[in-house]
């Protein structure tokens, strides 16, 4: 679904989310096989059922990734974050797959496609922010990357106005703070 290229360590970390559920890092330059996790840094287990949707949002937090894991990053501070987009959650590891924390985005969103659809890093040195592109909510979250705490939501409803998302899907941001946003489906358009 996503993949991110390590200049630090000339690492390639592949979210491998649409039939598999898992982070796996390939060596950049020869392709060879490093390292893989599923949640929680334990190993993936894919045939591992999920509760219905109610359920699943409303018990505790799911042992394993869930299809898709959407998007992946890797911070200047070498922490990868993780988009376990059905689950509504992000999840931050250090680069040898060792879990960190986790972050719940609008844990009861019902809508089966999930919250956590792709995210980037504000462009400061220190990534100060995480912004989270929440696709069930049509909602650009922005959260302190320290506290993983919620500084402004910004949208929130559906359309094609502005602040009015249709279906968001892929994220940018240049050096000067600038997002910019794909649609897909019926949206049609990026801005």
């Amino acid at each position: 679904a996503d993949v991110f290229v390590y200049g630090k360590t000339n690492e390639l970390f592949v979210a491998d989310g649409y039939f598999n559920h898992r982070i796996v890092v390939f060596d950049a330059e020869t392709g060879k096989f490093k390292r893989a996790w599923g949640a929680y840094g334990k190993k993936p287990d894919d045939s591992y059922k999920f509760p219905a949707r109610a359920q699943l949002i409303a018990g505790d937090p799911p042992p394993q990734f869930n299809n898709p894991v959407h998007a992946v990053l890797v911070s200047n501070d070498d922490l990868v974050y993780v988009a376990d987009r059905t689950n509504n959650r992000l999840q931050v590891f250090h680069t040898d797959g060792t879990f960190v924390t986790e972050k719940s985005i609008a844990k009861n969103t019902l809508q089966q496609e999930g919250t956590v659809h792709n995210f980037v890093f504000s462009p400061d040195k220190e990534q100060r922010f995480l912004y989270v592109l929440d696709g069930s909510n049509k909602a650009i979250r922005v959260l302190n990357r320290q506290t993983l705490d919620t500084v402004v939501n910004i949208g929130g409803h559906a359309g094609h106005n502005a602040r009015e998302f249709f279906h968001a899907h892929s994220f940018a941001v240049d050096s000067k703070g600038n997002l910019f946003i794909g649609e897909v489906n019926d949206g049609m358009r990026y801005y």
